[in-house]
């Protein structure tokens, strides 16, 4: 499955997909070594990096792994 570069950055939680767009615009992103371009995809085994940090996709738990909360205020 591909996921185009600013969306996969915002899954990780590094940012918003606007600053993602930015941070592929000014080169500082690359994709398995090489610079990312604006709306590029990003596959499963590809290797994404912002100044150099790794960029990891979140996982989503199993069913039953996450609980809602429900606050009702009168």
């Amino acid at each position: 499955m591909t996921t185009r570069h600013n969306k996969f950055i915002a899954d990780t939680g590094f940012c918003s997909r606007r600053e993602a767009d930015r941070n592929i615009g000014e080169r500082r992103v690359t994709v398995n070594g090489h610079p990312a371009g604006t709306g590029a995809v990003v596959g499963e085994g590809d290797v994404v990096l912002v100044d150099g940090q790794p960029m990891r996709a979140r996982v989503a738990k199993k069913a039953g792994g996450r609980r809602h909360v429900y606050i009702a205020l009168k």
